[in-house]
């Protein structure tokens, strides 16, 4: 009964596994005043580190599910329909609720995010840096079909909201939802991993060729490179994140499609950071590498052949990384930073002196894709 405390985990932060942050230390005051949080901090912060954690959350799993034939699902994931996985965690963006359409934000959640982008698009502007926000969906919200409480109920979502924001406030924005919708029912593989929270490198090909049209038309006199895809099929060892949060084996990814010849995007730009010089022919590897450097906030950067395109900054997340290689190629340097903006954020711009600033979130974080 001790060994938990024993072997409390103090100095981690990162659960490899799972593929996300670990509770960071609770403070009782934040900001000067006392935290609200605190106790429910508390909780998260003992949860994820008690020593043992994986290895018993591993057992329980595997004794509820193969033993006594319960449900596969726990507070994190669960096994939608035709072997698709689904994330679910209430603390990590509460899919179920968006699901279900019960996190509409109301008016002053709307206000407040209405005057952190329009505070956000000024101050750019004013240093002459035009921006863009990107939504990535949510996994249910393209594959519906396949959550285990199907079908959706009709009517606005939460992304909907923002984008009606958005729109108002006459910022450059992609949500591709509807697009990758489109796409599916004509596409001969799935747009995002079965067992993984992320699009795969079909879904974020189609995703950035929207990013891609909208960046055109923001540098219309720039000599952007005109590269023609042809996509070939391969069966990925990168394994899925969703199942390992319920204590099973990590199954390798299905089939998927990807340039062939992806690595001659490669011949338009080279990385700054990380070294990628090790990396062979494999996607995969190439993929991997990428994926361990994800919780780097000093994140990557990369130059082009041609440096009179434009120079960017993005803030984004996990979802953006099978989008890079094909994003870059439009940029004549670029710094791709894991987090999201916040106003402490904008020395770091103006001493980089981008055209553009990118802004992107997964849709269950989307509300707080820029504050200050």
């Amino acid at each position: 009964m001790a060994l938990p405390i024993v072997f409390f985990n103090t100095k981690g932060t990162v659960a490899a596994k799972e593929n996300r942050k670990l509770a960071k230390t609770p403070q009782i005051f934040q900001d000067g005043r006392m935290n609200g949080q605190f106790f429910s901090q508390c909780s998260s912060y003992f949860d994820d580190r008690f020593g043992g954690r994986e290895r018993l959350s591993s057992l329980a799993s595997k004794i509820r599910y193969k033993a006594l034939h319960a449900n596969i699902m726990n507070e994190k994931a669960i096994l939608g329909k035709n072997g698709w996985w689904f994330y679910i965690n209430a603390r990590d963006g509460a899919n179920i609720d968006d699901f279900y359409k019960r996190n509409l934000l109301n008016e002053n959640d709307l206000a407040k995010f209405r005057k952190n982008v329009a505070e956000t698009i000024k101050w750019c502007g004013e240093h002459g840096i035009k921006t863009m926000f990107i939504i990535a969906p949510n996994k249910h919200s393209v594959y519906e079909e396949y959550f285990p409480f199907a079908p959706r109920p009709s009517g606005t979502t939460r992304a909907d909201q923002l984008c009606s924001v958005l729109g108002e406030l006459g910022a450059d924005y992609v949500f591709p939802r509807d697009y990758l919708i489109s796409k599916k029912s004509g596409a001969k593989l799935p747009l995002y991993w079965e067992s993984d929270i992320h699009w795969n490198p079909l879904g974020a090909f189609y995703a950035a060729d929207l990013v891609k049209e909208h960046i055109k038309n923001l540098f219309p006199q720039a000599d952007f490179p005109q590269i023609e895809y042809e996509s070939e099929t391969i069966e990925s060892n990168i394994p899925g994140d969703i199942p390992p949060m319920l204590g099973l084996e990590r199954p390798r990814v299905a089939y998927t499609a990807i340039p062939k010849d992806w690595k001659k995007l490669r011949s338009y730009y080279s990385y700054e950071k990380p070294d990628m010089s090790s990396v062979g022919s494999s996607y995969d590897e190439f993929h991997g590498k990428l994926r361990d450097v994800i919780h780097d906030v000093n994140g990557m950067s990369i130059k082009n052949v041609n440096a009179s395109l434009p120079r960017a900054i993005v803030f984004r997340d996990s979802f953006f990384r099978a989008m890079e290689p094909f994003i870059s190629p439009m940029f004549g340097e670029a710094e791709y930073i894991w987090k999201q903006f916040q106003s402490k954020d904008k020395e770091r711009i103006l001493a980089y002196k981008p055209d553009i600033v990118i802004f992107e979130s997964v849709e269950r974080y989307a509300p707080s894709i820029v504050s200050f």
